[in-house]
């Protein structure tokens, strides 16, 4: 029987900002939902994950076709100064991840997850 199997892990095409106060990221990270994609921030470093599988199925019990994709995509940025997780903001719109990361003074070495808008 027909049997596709699609995987493909990428990285994000990014552009990185100073704008003195504050780092501005943007990614390219089409082909996924917003809630597929995952940001974390650890002291000086973005993570970004995303990950998206794709089902296609025709028949019942006894597939006569069956097609599956599997995208994912993994990126960290160091940045050269600390960065203040508890005032990072993030939105996705058209395929492009924009985040903007306020610079900070004290170092912050847990790990915090944002929320994209």
């Amino acid at each position: 029987m027909l049997d596709r199997l699609t995987r493909q892990l990428r990285e994000a095409d990014i552009d990185l900002v100073d704008k003195g106060d504050e780092y501005e990221v943007s990614a390219d990270v089409p082909g996924f939902d917003k809630e597929e994609i995952n940001l974390r921030v650890r002291g000086n470093v973005l993570f970004i994950t995303a990950r998206h599988e794709e089902y296609e199925g025709e028949g019942e019990e006894s597939y006569l076709r069956s097609e599956r994709e599997q995208r994912a995509l993994v990126e960290s940025v160091r940045f050269p100064e600390e960065i203040d997780a508890d005032r990072v903001t993030a939105n996705y719109r058209n395929g492009v991840l924009t985040v903007t990361l306020p610079k900070s003074e004290t170092p912050e070495m847990e790990s915090q997850e944002i929320e994209i808008e």
